[in-house]
């Protein structure tokens, strides 16, 4: 690093030297030393990091390495906040990016040394800090291109994490099948009392709290779930306003009351002139008993509203294999679902850091 930027830093960050070639900067002490320094960082955010809105996602610390001034490797950390798992804290690694396995293996270990020393017990990553963000890793792909939304990231990233002390902790898949007008539809039809409806875009706002709501309740027991505000959710939700297709999000309701919700919409990069594909982004339901079965029928409604739009296939996003979810992925004999993607979500135990 240059004299210059050398004296600018704190006696905290000047301890934090990688050998003779990367140094160690809080992001905002980066940015604000120069406007060069903003200009590296932006191109390096868009090429590495072009999803990722790291100021919104309210990290605890996010820092830089450096190399000859110039960001290679950039994570945050989350430890205030963070969901449990079996009773142990945990701390958040995300908004990972590294240019080459030496820069990452330089900010994973000063990472796991700060979140050590702020009493976690594990670090877990890549997660955002919630899984309401963006979390995990590709870790095996077939030709298939990233269709909306999914998480993407270099194929070298898992080993980064693995070459550093992290093994697997969960594991997630997508799966794609032909639309079935019928699917599943004798195990759907178990449950009654209940009525469909499609969301109110002339309500959106007031849809969306509902949602919120559902969403709190129906996704509380799963794994490392934590809460977020009102206001992040309908943030998130309302970024995509302009791919939703009304006729494809389903509440379910009880005696006038949502209980349910299926979120899909048209992927617009795996459609064609020839194919018509669409994404369920997210499927909820209250828990009980008396809901037994409400995942199938949305799930039912959406393939036959899907067929009825000329969709002929349909991606089951992003579900954990252990999960309830997967059988909602399972489809008739005559229409076996193809898993074409898988995901991993890592951990590190911070007892010997």
């Amino acid at each position: 690093m240059s004299n210059t930027a050398s004296q600018s830093l704190t006696p905290r960050c000047a301890e934090k030297l990688i050998g003779s070639r990367l140094h160690l900067l809080p992001l905002q002490d980066y940015l604000n030393h120069s406007l060069a320094s903003r200009l590296d960082y932006e191109r390096f955010r868009q090429t590495l990091l072009p999803h990722t809105d790291v100021l919104s996602d309210q990290a605890d610390e996010t820092w830089v390495a450096l190399r000859s001034d110039k960001p290679a490797a950039h994570i945050s950390l989350w430890y205030e906040r963070t969901p449990p798992l079996h009773e142990e804290k945990i701390g958040c690694i995300g908004h990972y990016a590294a240019t080459d396995p030496d820069s990452g293996t330089a900010i994973l270990r000063h990472a796991a040394g700060i979140l050590a020393g702020r009493g976690c017990d594990l670090a877990v990553g890549p997660m955002d800090g919630s899984t309401w963000r963006r979390y995990r890793f590709v870790i095996d792909s077939n030709s298939l291109p990233a269709f909306l939304m999914e998480p993407r990231n270099p194929d070298a990233y898992p080993d980064h994490f693995r070459k550093n002390g992290f093994q697997t902790l969960a594991t997630y898949k997508s799966s794609i099948m032909k639309v079935q007008a019928a699917f599943n539809k004798n195990d759907a039809d178990t449950i009654d009392g209940i009525s469909i409806r499609t969301i109110d875009t002339n309500a959106f706002l007031e849809e969306l709290k509902l949602l919120y709501e559902i969403s709190r309740l129906a996704f509380k027991g799963n794994f490392l779930y934590s809460d977020i505000s009102e206001h992040e959710f309908i943030r998130m939700y309302s970024r995509c306003r302009e791919l939703i297709q009304p006729e494809l999000v389903f509440i379910a309701e009880c005696e006038g009351l949502p209980v349910g919700y299926l979120f899909a919409m048209p992927d617009p990069i795996l459609s064609s002139r020839s194919s018509k594909t669409l994404v369920i982004k997210t499927l909820a339901r209250l828990p009980g008993a008396e809901f037994k079965g409400l995942g199938l029928k949305l799930v039912h409604a959406c393939h036959s509203r899907a067929l009825l739009l000329g969709f002929d296939q349909v991606i089951h996003a992003l579900y954990k294999e252990d999960n309830i979810s997967s059988s909602f992925s399972c489809g008739n004999d005559d229409f076996a679902p193809v898993d074409f993607r898988r995901y991993a979500l890592f951990s590190k135990r911070l007892g010997g850091t």
